[in-house]
């Protein structure tokens, strides 16, 4: 089951790599290179924590404690440069409210990490591709000025099919798949809204640079924090 779901991962890649190929036919040189930078890193990193939870799935919370010691880093940083102290504030209270919960996603089983994970990836994935593609009616366009309603109703699409196709990897049934891409779905998406928020308040673009054509550990993993600790929450 395990190799069936990288293979079905790497097949979404494909997929994603088409559609980008399409998205940035027509684009400017420096949008086309920054594009493909950030997917190619985005490539690498979800094979190599996938392959850390095939391989050794009791060391994924040491990541999970990396990705929230980075991000609380990030925020300090970007607490003391901006001078928002109720802003620096709030945001290490929310951070340090999804730790324990996130720390607990870390620690679950194989197939559940697994299962967090890729919804999440494809969420992701296909709310930023959807929307490029076809996206015109913005979604909170004062928190996330970039992100459509197609968007987000094409990521939400593509992680419920996806819940449903891989369900017996928990072993759970339709309707419990269903809810599950449900929340994963609703976690993923309040969690980058909710630091781009921060980021708007902060007036940055990146919480860092640390990845390149992503920025900041918080920039790529919000996501993965909220929707992890929704299902540590369910499953631990």
């Amino acid at each position: 089951m395990l190799l069936q779901l990288y293979l079905f991962l790497i097949s979404y890649f494909l997929l994603g790599f088409i559609l980008m190929f399409f998205i940035n036919r027509n684009k400017e040189k420096s949008y086309r290179r920054k594009n493909w930078l950030k997917t190619v890193i985005y490539f690498i990193i979800l094979n190599g924590l996938y392959l850390v939870i095939w391989f050794s799935p009791n060391h994924f919370y040491l990541i999970s404690a990396v990705i929230l010691v980075l991000g609380t880093g990030e925020i300090i940083r970007n607490f003391i440069l901006s001078k928002k102290v109720i802003v620096g504030i709030v945001a290490l209270v929310v951070l340090l409210l999804s730790a324990i919960p996130f720390l607990e996603y870390g620690q679950l089983d194989q197939n559940h990490l697994l299962f967090c994970f890729f919804l999440v990836a494809v969420f992701d994935a296909f709310s930023q591709l959807t929307g490029q593609l076809i996206g015109k009616v913005k979604f909170l366009p004062v928190v996330s000025p970039n992100k459509t309603l197609e968007g987000v109703l094409g990521g939400l699409l593509s992680t419920l099919i996806t819940s449903v196709f891989i369900r017996n990897l928990i072993e759970v049934s339709f309707i419990q798949a269903i809810i599950l891409g449900l929340g994963i779905s609703f976690f993923s998406l309040l969690g980058d809204l909710l630091a781009s928020l921060c980021k708007r308040k902060f007036q940055i673009k990146d919480y860092s640079n640390l990845i390149p054509g992503h920025g900041g550990v918080l920039d790529r993993f919000d996501s993965l924090i909220a929707a992890g600790s929704f299902m540590a929450v369910i499953f631990h």
